[in-house]
């Protein structure tokens, strides 16, 4: 975790330890604190669906469904137009309930 902080420290927009930061703010179930970095993982890369894919993680684990439902069909409409899935927990969280 710790290099990819410094990676941030010299290049605030380096997009993959952003983006990777940010998934392990998840695992260790911190999505309040992962919320506002991927936030801006999404902004850097529009294009990408892996933010959006774990801002539907870090909202459901917030109890924010209906904000990770917006990014799960954000992240299939960038998917359709031929970006690569990344699979997340969001998806089957949200079904269950």
């Amino acid at each position: 975790m710790v290099e990819f902080k410094d990676a941030l420290r010299w290049d605030p927009k380096n997009f993959p330890a952003n983006l990777l930061l940010r998934r392990m703010y998840i695992k260790q179930q911190k999505a309040a604190d992962a919320l506002p970095l991927l936030q801006k993982s999404a902004t850097l890369r529009p294009d990408a669906i892996d933010p959006h894919r774990l801002l539907a993680d870090a909202y459901t684990q917030l109890g924010r469904d209906e904000d990770a439902r917006r990014e799960i069909s954000e992240a299939e409409r960038i998917q359709a137009q031929g970006g690569s899935r990344l699979g997340t927990q969001a998806e089957d969280n949200l079904e269950q309930k």
